[in-house]
């Protein structure tokens, strides 16, 4: 998982983690406030931009898994983490 974040993690471990990184200009506030936004550039399209949004999902007993969308105009790719 980016930034340090784990599957398993609480609720709290993760918005705190969170925090932190918004703190550090990591990541930024996404929309509507609810995902957290990473900009990342890839090597071989210099001056194109990814949105990596992301947001956590917790269980009934607050514990993480996460859904994260890395967002490409005008492409979007999905990727889902579960815990086994």
């Amino acid at each position: 998982m980016p930034f340090g974040l784990k599957l398993g993690n609480s609720k709290k471990d993760f918005y705190d983690r969170c925090w932190e990184l918004n703190k550090s200009g990591v990541v930024t506030q996404g929309p509507g406030n609810a995902y957290a936004r990473h900009y990342m550039e890839p090597k071989e399209e210099k001056g194109k931009r990814i949105d990596m949004l992301f947001f956590g999902i917790f269980d009934k007993y607050d514990k993480m898994t996460c859904i994260m969308k890395l967002k490409k105009n005008p492409k979007v790719l999905e990727f889902q983490f579960d815990l086994p």
